[in-house]
């Protein structure tokens, strides 16, 4: 029995430690400063100490606010950190701000948030309420001041709502945004974050919280308000925000200078083209090359700042670019086959491609590599081309650095095309005026022969006397031989007279052009003696025979010499040297006289000639059609006029193997029209070894109207012409040539 009352006693006691042990709380509360309660585990950023007993204390901040089920209170400590304290039991509702309080409670996790779950307050007494504590948007988005009243300015961005009240965001977007939250028990009526637009500056007290209902908790940061007067306003919006009214003026102002800038380059590019347009209007009309050149070195600077201008003409004859000075000057000619090595290449490469060449830094460019002289800074080379012929090349120079645009090289070479058309044209003109001309020689031919017959029966009859009487007279012979010499001279002059004035009817013969040359000489011997010219000639041993009309042939020589007495008269040193002899297969006639250093194109206009004679370009197109060619060397202080014409005996080995070959029935004159220049010199060479005579032109324009003005036997026509083809001439010429 004794066992068994001991037994029962430590079973009772075991179960009452048992039961004194369970009563007992597993964990005594304990004091915690609000920086460990607001301590957070790194990863998820969740409270460290959930569900920890804590006692607390401090003074009310913010009384009670209710949130849709609990009620959130605020209260700082004397380093002003703040602790949110929760409750649905109402054991905050009375508690005022500035009530000096010790809480008793849980620490909980409130969407992130570390709240204190009181159990238990007590009131120590009552102060003056902690005063907002003034805070950044950027440190309310972020933990370092929640639990604690603040008071916080910044603009307003949105404004929203949910279940449990209205939102208002404020912030920056580009740096940090909070939400202002008005729980809905708060207010009554219509939206109270209504009146708030965005742009407007608010002040916001109210408590510094956090709501994210997920982890990570490190977003989601609000202001909690208790009432709508927790926000008011601090500045109202613009009706236009400053930036957008800033943005407004300048797109307006750059609007206003892109249309100011618009304006002045369409203003000065209407100028340029007037300009240009004017040039080209001038050149058109300018009648000679020079009076191009000094048209082209005014007008292109007006147009082209800063640009110096070089014009060249193609010589065919000499193979040579021959530059235009405008204001008389005289420059090198340049080969059309020059080397590479300076100014002169590009110009003669220009022409050889017949493609505008432009150089923006001519100094550094491989193509004048070798020029030893100072080059521009930068060049531009454009062919003057007109019915796909290209007649010179229009050089652009400047002394600074320029990038030449597209438009501005077409409008460069619009002009030289301009300058190519007036040269062309003018070249026609000359040969309508110089085909006038001769239609009216033609005509006066016909009264001078008559004249000329009735003077030739008294110059005999004044010979035939002069000799009688010397014959009778001695002592007088000496002054009766001039009469009978001066007689016999005056029919000379007056038989060449009467065939230079109707040349054409003589038909292509066999010609004896060294013994034309010494006739020529010896007439223009006693002019040369008055005149004080220091003249030597030297003819061919041989007669240099070549197939001709010996009219032509003559005018031709005669009026090259006259023109080189021309030049003698201007001269200081009056040197004259006539020379014939034969090269190889040719005959060639050469004519060295002092230059006074003018230019070939200021002695021989291009086109045509002075008192009445023959232009350069007509004693060229007479020698072509002997096929023969006529050149000028200019080798200051000489020039050099050399004609050469294939001697006889060539074009019967090569044309006429066939001894006795009967000459053409008659002479017919024939049409070319052929724009290559070779094909036009060896048709009129071809027909004029067959007696025959041609007039070449380069289109289809001109020819049809030679046709109307000239009696043509025959036209040859090229298969591709510029304008018209050659069915349409063949239609329009038919009824004038047979």
């Amino acid at each position: 029995m004794a066992a068994r009352a001991a037994g029962s006693r430590l079973i009772r006691g075991v179960f009452a430690v048992l039961i004194a042990w369970a009563t007992t709380p597993s964990r005594a509360a304990e004091r915690l400063t609000f920086e460990e309660i607001a301590e957070r585990r790194p990863g998820d950023y969740a409270p460290r100490h959930v569900d920890r007993a804590v006692i607390i204390s401090g003074v009310v901040a913010l009384g009670p606010t209710r949130l849709p089920a609990w009620v959130h209170a605020a209260v700082h400590d004397e380093r002003g950190r703040g602790v949110t304290l929760e409750s649905n039991a109402g054991l905050l509702d009375d508690l005022r701000a500035g009530d000096r309080v010790e809480i008793e409670g849980t620490i909980g996790n409130r969407g992130g948030l570390a709240v204190i779950i009181v159990q238990e307050v007590r009131k120590l007494g009552h102060e003056a309420a902690p005063a907002p504590i003034p805070a950044r948007v950027s440190e309310l988005a972020s933990p370092a001041r929640l639990g604690t009243l603040v008071a916080v300015e910044a603009p307003v961005i949105g404004r929203g709502e949910n279940a449990g009240g209205e939102i208002l965001t404020i912030g920056n977007p580009h740096e940090a945004t909070v939400n202002v939250f008005l729980p809905r028990a708060s207010y009554t009526g219509t939206a109270e974050f209504a009146r708030y637009r965005a742009g407007d500056r608010v002040r916001v007290v109210g408590l510094s919280s956090q709501y994210c209902p997920v982890p990570p908790y490190n977003r989601a940061w609000q202001i909690v308000v208790g009432t709508p007067q927790a926000v008011s306003v601090v500045e109202t919006a613009w009706i236009i925000s400053p930036g957008a009214l800033l943005l407004s003026i300048i797109a307006l102002v750059t609007a206003l200078a892109v249309w100011w800038w618009r304006e002045r380059h369409l203003s000065r590019q209407r100028q340029w083209l007037r300009a240009l347009t004017g040039l080209a209007e001038d050149v058109v009309s300018a009648s000679t090359p020079a009076e191009i050149a000094r048209t082209l070195a005014s007008g292109i600077p007006r147009v082209f700042q800063g640009a110096e201008v070089r014009l060249y003409l193609f010589n065919r004859s000499a193979n040579t670019l021959d530059p235009v000075a405008a204001n008389g000057g005289d420059r090198a000619q340049i080969s059309v086959n020059a080397a590479i090595g300076g100014l002169s290449s590009g110009v003669a490469l220009c022409f050889r491609n017949r493609a505008l060449l432009s150089v923006p830094d001519a100094p550094r460019s491989p193509l004048f590599e070798q020029e030893k002289t100072e080059l521009p800074a930068t060049a531009l080379f454009v062919p003057m081309i007109t019915h796909q012929e290209v007649l010179g090349v229009l050089s652009l120079t400047f002394d600074q650095h320029r990038k030449i645009s597209r438009d501005e090289q077409a409008a460069v070479q619009h002009v030289a095309n301009q300058v190519a058309i007036s040269l062309k044209l003018e070249e026609q003109k000359h040969m309508r005026e110089q085909l006038l001309r001769s239609e009216r020689m033609a005509a006066t031919g016909q009264l001078i022969s008559g004249v000329a017959a009735e003077l030739r029966v008294p110059l005999n009859t004044i010979r035939t006397l002069a000799d009688d009487f010397a014959e009778r007279f001695p002592a007088s012979g000496e002054d009766l031989t001039s009469i009978s010499y001066e007689a016999e001279r005056a029919g000379a002059i007056l038989s060449r007279l009467v065939s230079f004035a109707n040349p054409e009817s003589t038909e292509s013969q066999p010609v004896d052009v060294n013994a034309v040359l010494a006739t020529i000489v010896e007439f223009r011997r006693r002019e040369w003696e008055t005149r004080g010219f220091d003249w030597q000639t030297q003819f061919a041993a041989s007669p240099l025979m070549v197939i001709g009309v010996p009219a032509q042939i003559e005018q031709v020589l005669l009026n090259l010499l006259v023109a080189a007495e021309s030049v003698l008269e201007r001269s200081a040193e009056k040197k004259l040297r006539v020379l014939a002899t034969a090269a190889g297969d040719n005959a060639l006639l050469t004519i060295d006289y002092s230059s006074p250093g003018e230019s070939p194109a200021t002695r021989f206009k291009a086109n045509g000639a002075s008192s009445g004679g023959l232009g350069l370009q007509v004693c060229r197109a007479i020698l072509q059609t002997h096929g023969g060619e006529l050149r000028i060397h200019d080798a200051p202080p000489l020039t050099r006029l050399e004609i050469e014409i294939p001697l006889q005996e060539q074009k019967q080995q090569a044309e006429e193997p066939e001894e006795g070959r009967p000459r053409p029935s008659r002479q017919i004159t024939a049409l070319i029209v052929e724009p290559e220049v070779t094909v036009q010199r060896r048709l009129m060479a071809l027909l004029a070894e067959r007696g025959h005579r041609s007039v070449p032109v380069s289109t289809a324009e001109d020819g049809l109207d030679l046709s109307h003005r000239l009696k043509f036997d025959v036209v040859f026509c090229a298969v591709r012409l510029a304008g018209l083809n050659w069915v349409e001439l063949r239609q329009k010429v038919r009824r004038h040539v047979p």
